[in-house]
């Protein structure tokens, strides 16, 4: 990914030019195909290139278009540029995405994004108007941070960035609560006050020191209109199909994190069937894939299913021939969240060994096509026969037995007057907040609960929706930054704005697992990739991996608990801390992942701290 940086000061005309130069300095490793700084009265802007393609390459930002008097520097990859370009009656697209932005801010303003597609951020400035509009694409691939100062704002990709040019800031305790707890939290709120992030699919407009987010460009239906019946399959796998072959394009080899589930074997065996189709012009796919022999979550057979069907090569390692890993110190944005910078870690060493500049992941898939909230939906319609063989009949491809499924769809099926009157009746009484839990957290104890999405017109589509309100934003922007810091441009076709509009709009009564989850998935693979995956049943269960990864890793982790130095006191206590790496000692239990990752999170939290403050 590039890295966007604008500092605008209505007050003084020279803006800070020399802000905007340190917070690009601040993203080198955003930048590695040069960097451009531009000022306009009251406005600056640069532009740190990480290009992928010629496209990005085409036009040298940031840009100007005097006729109009606007500015703009963009990361983007717009995936419906000759629709966009009809809409603004240009006779073609021109050369870069950039300049397809440009055009269509004269003319369409803060109205323009809600009609872009693909990934993209930018900041555009109108020195006529002295007016500053920001934009970040639907699913939030593209990151944006700001911070403001008396009537001066900074905008950038990087946290890092603006405390760079706008000084440190002091943490936020609301933001280490919900990172402890692994709570979304408020879209805007980072881990620093005062700076904050633009929501993924928000725009943000700014005038005379006044900055006032316009909500969401393009907000989903609550009642979209459903496809034709019998195309929800073929209108996945056209989508999905669309969608790669977007996030293929690069001037040099493209990494596909795999594993043996279902959601990046999909993208692997569609990559496979466009090379098939037109393999002229492709770039060329590098598959990355951990294995795990002897634990009971190996999934070589079923990685071995998908080699089997697709012509690229594949570099594969043994993860538990790797040392344990160690919390690191940065990047001072956040606290890194987990031990395998959310499961990327060795490919993104892979993708910078094999000098590619592109990593594809599967996230989103899981949130996208697991059909649980069907289960929900057919105890909501009193379809109980129906809901008992869907769950009881035998376990669907889910972690959690029929009986648990059984018991969570009526669970949350229940009607909201029903819940208020049992409420009523037994108040919900606050759980005890954590023994570790410090000083500065324990006014904000109980942290609000998150608000319960609307089931209507489903729940299953209410599960969909709710990867347009910031679900996967956590991980997948830690992801993000750990791709970007090694030089990597994180692509997630799963989660591209057709593909999720599309299953939106399908009715819970058109997806019904029929006894395997991922049923519409499936469907739309058929014939694409190989029978064992179609068939899957069972998922992978990783706890015997996962206890034998604590045992190795406490080690790691001690010296950091125990040691006399404890930047985070305000937050954790330290006693606490160390009682809880005792337990973790003595057990041995592959039910001890959840307070490991508690632990994790605490030595993170500290080592993130000392950074901080050294």
């Amino acid at each position: 990914m590039s890295g966007l940086a604008a500092a605008v000061d209505w007050d003084r005309p020279d803006a800070g030019e020399e802000r905007v130069r340190r917070m690009v300095a601040a993203m080198p490793h955003r930048g590695p195909d040069g960097t451009r700084v531009a000022s306009a009265p009251h406005c600056a802007l640069g532009l740190a290139l990480r290009a992928t393609t010629a496209r990005e390459r085409a036009a040298p930002q940031p840009l100007r278009d005097p006729e109009a008097g606007l500015w703009l520097v963009a990361d983007a990859r717009i995936d419906n540029r000759e629709e966009v370009a009809r809409a603004l009656g240009l006779p073609a697209p021109p050369p870069s995405d950039a300049e397809l932005l440009l055009r269509g801010l004269a003319s369409r303003w803060a109205t323009l994004p809600s009609q872009l597609e693909g990934d993209f951020a930018f900041v555009a400035w109108d020195e006529r108007r002295r007016l500053l509009l920001a934009a970040r694409d639907v699913m939030g691939l593209r990151p944006l941070f700001w911070r403001t100062s008396g009537r001066s704002l900074l905008l950038a990709s990087e946290v890092d960035a603006l405390l760079d040019a706008g000084g440190m800031a002091e943490v936020e305790p609301a933001a280490v609560l919900d990172f402890l707890l692994h709570l979304r939290g408020e879209p805007a709120r980072t881990f620093f006050h005062g700076v904050q992030r633009l929501p993924l699919g928000h725009v943000l407009e700014a005038c005379q020191g006044t900055v006032r987010n316009l909500g969401l460009a393009r907000a989903s239906r609550p009642r979209p209109e459903a496809p034709p019946r019998g195309e929800e399959a073929p209108g996945v796998r056209r989508l999905l199909r669309r969608a790669v072959a977007a996030r293929l394009q690069s001037e040099g080899p493209v990494v596909l994190a795999l594993s043996g589930g279902l959601d990046s074997g999909a993208i692997a065996c569609v990559a496979e069937d466009l090379h098939r189709e037109d393999a002229r012009g492709r770039s060329p796919l590098l598959l990355a894939a951990a294995v795990f022999p002897g634990f009971s979550g190996d999934e070589t057979r079923y990685l071995e299913a998908v080699l089997s069907r697709v012509r690229f090569a594949c570099e594969r390692w043994d993860a538990s021939a790797f040392p344990p890993a160690a919390p690191e110190p940065l990047p001072r944005a956040h606290p890194m969240r987990d031990p395998k910078a959310g499961g990327a870690g060795r490919a993104i060493e892979v993708a910078r060994t094999a000098g590619s500049r592109v990593l594809l992941m599967g996230l989103g898939g899981d949130e996208l096509f697991t059909e649980a909230g069907v289960l929900q939906d057919l105890a909501r319609h009193g379809r109980f026969l129906a809901l008992a063989r869907e769950t009881l009949r035998r376990r669907p491809y889910t972690a959690t037995s029929g009986l648990g499924l059984l018991e969570r769809a009526l669970r949350g099926a229940a009607p909201a007057w029903a819940r208020r009157a049992f409420r009523a009746v037994l108040p919900r009484r606050p759980p005890p907040p954590p023994a570790w839990l410090g000083p500065a957290l324990r006014p904000l104890w109980p942290p609000p609960l998150p608000p319960r999405p609307d089931p209507l017109p489903s729940r299953v589509q209410a599960d969909v929706a709710a990867l347009l309100s910031g679900d996967l934003l956590q991980s997948a922007e830690v992801v993000e930054l750990a791709a970007a810091r090694a030089g990597l441009q994180l692509r997630l076709p799963f989660l591209d704005w057709p593909l999720v509009e599309w299953v939106h709009s399908i009715p819970w009564d058109r997806r019904l697992p029929r006894g395997l989850m991922k049923r519409l998935l499936r469907e739309a693979m058929t014939g694409l990739w190989p029978e064992s995956l179609a068939r899957r049943r069972q998922v992978a269960l990783a706890g015997d991996y996962l206890a034998w990864s604590v045992r190795r890793a406490l080690p790691l982790l001690s010296p950091t608990i125990t040691g006399s130095r404890w930047e985070a006191k305000e937050f954790i206590l330290q006693e606490e801390a160390n009682r809880l790496l005792v337990s973790l000692g003595r057990t041995k239990s592959v039910g001890i992942w959840r307070t490991y990752m508690d632990l994790w999170d605490i030595v993170s939290l500290e080592t993130w701290l000392r950074g901080l403050r050294d």
